[in-house]
């Protein structure tokens, strides 16, 4: 929509669906933050007094291991495309794109949309398998 928005002159509404996002991503890192503390205070985290039932201690740290990289590699993804958002939501508030003009918005639009794309995917590795109650 902001695409949309620079495309039709609307500087503002797209500056204001670019802070937008970007706050969404900000509460999730918020809330990503608050599991991990969770996480780290039930010593889930792999090498550091992790604590897991002896027979399953391998399986469960290689898990928690892919986990803590996979999530904190998206993240960090995530913080950039945050910053990029911002960024291009500050010119887009001083009219810099147009109709003619508006590929850094498209851009960051695709580079959101693929972080967004990897967290569906992790999602469907990380929290749904053993939840279909089979």
């Amino acid at each position: 929509m902001g695409v949309w928005s620079a495309k039709l002159e609307a500087d503002r509404l797209a500056a204001t669906l670019l802070g937008a996002a970007a706050v969404l991503g900000m509460l999730f890192m918020v809330l990503k933050g608050w599991k991990y503390f969770q996480e780290i205070e039930e010593h889930l985290f792999p090498f550091a007094d992790f604590r897991f039932a002896p027979e399953h201690i391998r399986g469960a740290q290689l898990f928690f291991l892919f986990y803590f990289i996979a999530t904190a590699l998206h993240g960090v993804h995530a913080s950039v495309g945050i910053v990029v958002l911002l960024a291009i939501a500050r010119r887009a508030r001083r009219g810099a794109y147009s109709a003619r003009y508006h590929s850094p918005i498209t851009v960051a639009g695709i580079y959101w949309h693929f972080v967004d794309v990897v967290w569906i995917f992790l999602f469907a590795l990380i929290y749904l398998p053993g939840r279909s109650g089979s």
